[in-house]
């Protein structure tokens, strides 16, 4: 299932593109995990920058920080205070 996905998507994905699929999905886990790429980075991501983080994602970011889930608003808090990190530790 996943090469298949691959074959069809590998020109077109990019990490970037799949981090804002992410922020932008309706899935908790997925939403976090790609606060979690931004707060503290496993890879870098060279496009991802704060400029791009404001002018494509922080507006989903300030919606999901009206969430119910309490830890969906604690991890957005966190985001929107310290902004990006997009450099491996």
């Amino acid at each position: 299932k996943t090469e298949k996905w691959w074959n069809r998507n590998s020109e077109k994905w990019s990490p970037l593109l799949g981090l804002k699929e992410a922020i932008y999905s309706a899935d908790i886990n997925r939403q976090l995990d790609a606060i979690q790429q931004m707060r503290y980075p496993k890879f870098t991501i060279n496009e991802l920058t704060q400029e791009w983080f404001d002018n494509n994602i922080k507006k989903r970011i300030e919606e999901l920080n009206k969430s119910d889930d309490d830890e969906l608003i604690l991890q957005t808090n966190y985001l929107l205070r310290d902004g990006i990190k997009n450099k491996k530790w």
